[in-house]
């Protein structure tokens, strides 16, 4: 008695791989085009949670600084892979061109830069959304009804956009 099993063939089994490459090279290929939104999605949010955070600083009042009265975010396109949180003291002038001290410097994540600043910096010029206390009454350079910061994804089409209306000084990020 013969009995022959049930068994693949040597087609059938690179027919299945073949399909498996396929499959893998189009995952692979929609998850690699992901990874520059997603860098740029938590860039935004976390740009957009320091602005608020600023905001917060204004209205409540920094129990460390307490002579503080201008709390903002301050971006250039001079150095677009940062911005800087700051805080100036009663007295500081901001329309006298004088730059506040800066609290802290923000490094965005890599290749994750700013590609515009809007109302439009210039070459040498900041865009700064600032709060002032006591109450986080917005101001925006320039006496701006809003701005708006775009980040890009250095090498692919990507961008975020977090938005300040310096009317209600409502964040949002797109």
């Amino acid at each position: 008695m013969n009995r022959t099993r049930p068994a693949y063939t040597l087609v059938e089994m690179l027919v299945v791989i073949g399909i498996f490459l396929v499959l893998l090279s189009v995952t692979l290929a929609n998850f690699r085009s992901a990874v520059p939104r997603q860098a740029l999605a938590a860039a935004a949010q976390q740009f957009a949670s320091d602005i608020e955070a600023m905001r917060t600083a204004a209205l409540a009042g920094d129990p460390q600084h307490p002579d503080a009265v201008l709390f903002g975010i301050r971006a250039t396109l001079q150095e677009p892979d940062r911005y800087y949180r700051f805080r100036a003291p009663a007295g500081f002038d901001r329309t006298s061109g004088e730059r506040p001290e800066d609290l802290e410097t923000v490094v965005l994540p890599a290749r994750v830069v700013f590609t515009a600043l809007v109302p439009e910096a210039s070459a040498n010029r900041d865009l700064s959304v600032m709060f002032v206390a006591p109450g986080g009454r917005i101001a925006i350079d320039g006496a701006a009804a809003a701005a708006a910061f775009t980040l890009g994804y250095t090498g692919a089409d990507a961008a975020a956009t977090v938005r300040v209306s310096g009317i209600s000084g409502r964040i949002d990020v797109e």
